[in-house]
């Protein structure tokens, strides 16, 4: 491979490369002995000039996505799939790169339909490969939610262009946090199996989607801290518009929950949801003035790299083949 030679990498790869700066939610980095520059994500701090190893993902246009984990069943998966480089590379984002998710309120925090315009339904023996086929087919951008009266579940999955790029899963149990992601996904398709399930299905902007999926699937930025002031919050703002980056911002404080959502899309402000009221708001100014109102807020916030929404990654699950491999999920994540 010659200097600056991108083609010859492959999801799922080894490789080793070199701390050059920070960024955002990780580090600047050059792969060896190529020189080829690539984001590396990164909750821990790394020295400048350091060479650590990582994973190849993909590559959107001459910059590089890499991971630090290393996954073995990721990589069984990517070496014996038949499965295009876009397929594959989100399999080992998705593997090898989950977040420390931690919302209280789990499905509440999931937007209503902006529209009224929500398709109901109960689950039977023939919902299920139904949803699947509309979802895909029309490539639906929105929102599915599920409840269970039996299993007193309820969860909601992200729609993006008929793939799962979120999902959030919680139950009346002993068990404080809600599942989230793929783990939430299979105890979901779990309820879905099961007559009775209550079904709602309605879209939500394609910004908005891909702005709170960066909450399941992106990278965090840590360090924020807690603040009633709305430093962080401009600071975010200001870093999001100058990378013209897709992100989240959650509000939340130990006695309330989580307060709010906001969405900025391709460095663009959308608007915040406040998941009490739950209600929706455009207003600029309303992710500056919520962190004053509340003492002791904590600010978090992750976004997507431009990696996910870029032509060298199909970004999300593939439903059909999710609920493939649905026998094959842990006993404990089965109904």
């Amino acid at each position: 491979m010659t200097s600056g030679d991108s083609k010859s990498y492959r999801p799922g790869q080894s490789v080793l490369c070199r701390v050059e700066a920070p960024e955002a939610g990780g580090y600047l980095v050059s792969l060896l002995p190529t020189g080829v520059k690539g984001f590396l994500p990164s909750q821990d701090p790394l020295d400048i000039g350091r060479q650590v190893p990582a994973t190849f993902v993909c590559m959107n246009g001459d910059r590089a996505l890499l991971t630090f984990a290393y996954m073995i069943g990721t990589t069984e998966r990517v070496q014996l799939s038949t499965s295009s480089d876009s397929i594959n590379a989100f399999a080992v984002w998705a593997d090898s790169y989950p977040t420390n998710m931690k919302l209280r309120r789990a499905i509440d925090i999931v937007m209503p339909s902006l529209d009224g315009n929500i398709q109901t339904m109960t689950s039977n023996e023939r919902t299920l490969d139904e949803l699947m086929s509309h979802i895909e087919n029309t490539k639906f951008t929105g929102c599915l939610k599920a409840q269970s009266e039996e299993r007193l579940s309820r969860a909601a999955a992200l729609l993006y262009d008929g793939r799962v790029v979120g999902c959030i899963y919680g139950t009346k149990s002993s068990k404080p946090e809600p599942y989230t992601t793929e783990t939430a996904l299979y105890l979901m398709i779990g309820d879905l199996q099961k007559a009775g399930t209550e079904i709602q299905l309605y879209s939500l902007p394609e910004e908005i989607i891909l702005s709170m999926s960066a909450l399941f699937l992106g990278c965090p930025i840590e360090g924020l801290g807690e603040s009633n002031t709305p430093s962080n919050a401009i600071e975010l703002l200001d870093q999001f518009r100058k990378r013209g980056q897709t992100g989240c911002l959650t509000l939340s404080t130990d006695g309330s929950g989580t307060i709010s959502v906001s969405f900025v899309h391709a460095g663009t402000y959308v608007g915040s949801f406040l998941v009490e009221k739950q209600q929706f708001l455009p207003s600029a100014e309303l992710p500056l003035e919520l962190p004053a109102a509340y003492e002791n807020a904590k600010l978090d916030a992750s976004f997507l790299p431009n990696e996910m929404t870029s032509d060298s990654i199909q970004y999300g699950y593939i439903f059909n083949k999710v609920v493939e491999n649905f026998p094959n999920v842990p006993q404990h994540l089965r109904p």
